[in-house]
């Protein structure tokens, strides 16, 4: 069970830290939520603690498996779908099993089509989900604040 200050990841949304459990009335009845506030982007996340088994939810990488994603990050293309729409869906796919590893491989990938100037708008979406989940990440295992996390994926 999550504790108050925990830090953790939610697969399709990111890393968090639980910042307080709160008792909240819906429909009369009355429900006792875990609070994950995202550290990219300060969003509150409300569980229902009874549910809590039904979310995707993970530790944290070890900084090991995170310089892996990096290198990741920095490895060449071997092959890339010409195909948009099945890169397209082909990714959400990836990012939304939470693996950072799989995420990396997105950044990896969506960095060449953008260097190329051949990525739609919907890849820049995926590529900007991607990259607060990795920066996240980044950000509660090296204790680094939001622009030097973003810097360390961007300057690859």
């Amino acid at each position: 069970m999550l504790k108050v200050g925990e830090n953790t990841f939610i697969a399709k949304y990111g890393a968090g830290i639980v910042t307080s459990m709160e008792d909240r009335e819906l429909y009369g009845k009355t429900y006792n939520y875990i609070v994950i506030t995202f550290v990219v982007n300060g969003m509150k996340f409300y569980i229902p603690k009874e549910r809590i088994s039904m979310y995707p939810i993970r530790e944290l990488s070890s900084k090991d498996k995170i310089n892996c994603a990096l290198r990741i990050i920095e490895d060449d293309i071997t092959e890339i779908n010409s195909d948009w729409n099945k890169r397209y869906r082909g990714n959400r796919k990836k990012i939304n099993t939470g693996n950072i590893l799989k995420i990396a491989e997105v950044i990896r990938d969506l960095y060449y089509m953008k260097d190329k100037e051949v990525m739609p708008p919907g890849e820049e979406k995926i590529l900007e989900e991607a990259e607060n989940m990795l920066v996240g990440e980044i950000m509660l295992v090296f204790n680094l604040d939001l622009n030097t996390a973003y810097e360390l994926i961007r300057k690859i």
